[in-house]
């Protein structure tokens, strides 16, 4: 277990931790047992203001669930250095929970909450662990002031042009750590450079209710797209709709007109 480096964090007499140092992370359990280290403390000292004559500052229900009790609380740039569980504050009304994803090392990862892309910290891996398969470990925010943000649904995803595109759901998060299985691997079934499809420009797409006649039997059917390219891609480069689609959503949210 990895010793929490006391001047990475600060503590304040009104019960804010924050986080002081560079790069160092550290499983929930550590920062559990790092706070009750300090609590055993006969004085106070530096800027960790906690010592034996404060009140409990966290609670441990399993090592990767920890409750901090008030008036102690966590920011969201602390929990970018915690890992491996779940936080839960404010007595419930605020919640960080774990994540943890099996994927290939040096996947792009990208998390969709609540209709957007959430905030990338943690990119091609984080807190990985490759001899287990694990390429990312972290926490976000999934219920604050009181209320669940979007019903804390989460959907993991990997959009690199040239790569499988893959994606998981996870459907409400539980506490503890909630996994995410990716598919990360070489697109055999596109080998065309990314410079050659980024060069179709000519290439449109309409987006909406569209009425089109597409079997030119005089009788239009609805569609939720039309697309449109120039004759020469249809014959030089007769699978541009499926590679043009790859390029236009890569590393995107939402996909065109996605159905989820």
């Amino acid at each position: 277990m990895a010793t929490v480096v006391t001047t990475d964090y600060s503590i304040a007499t009104n019960g804010d931790i924050r986080y002081t140092g560079t790069t160092t992370n550290n499983t929930v359990i550590e920062f559990h047992r790092w706070l009750g280290d300090l609590m055993d403390d006969a004085l106070a000292a530096g800027n960790d203001l906690l010592d034996i004559t404060d009140a409990t500052a966290s609670e441990r229900s399993t090592d990767n669930i920890i409750t901090l009790k008030a008036p102690f609380n966590i920011d969201d740039t602390l929990a970018q250095h915690l890992f491996d569980g779940s936080i839960i504050q404010n007595g419930g009304d605020e919640i960080y929970e774990g994540i943890l994803v099996f994927a290939a090392a040096g996947m792009y990862l990208e998390i969709v909450q609540n209709g957007a892309l959430a905030t990338n910290f943690w990119t091609t891996g984080l807190n990985a662990d490759a001899a287990n398969g694990i390429s990312h470990r972290f926490m976000l925010k999934v219920r604050t002031a009181g209320a669940d943000i979007d019903g804390r649904r989460l959907i993991g995803q990997t959009r690199e042009f040239g790569f499988t595109y893959s994606e998981f759901k996870i459907n409400g998060t539980a506490r503890g750590n909630n996994v995410l299985a990716l598919t990360y691997a070489t697109d055999l079934n596109n080998q065309t450079a990314a410079g050659t499809v980024a060069g179709w420009t000519t290439i449109t797409n309409t987006e909406g209710y569209r009425s089109i006649d597409v079997d030119g039997n005089a009788t239009p059917e609805n569609y939720y797209s039309e697309w449109n390219v120039d004759r020469k891609y249809e014959v030089a480069d007769s699978p541009w709709f499926c590679f043009n689609n790859l390029w236009l959503k890569r590393g995107t949210f939402p996909r065109h007109h996605a159905r989820n």
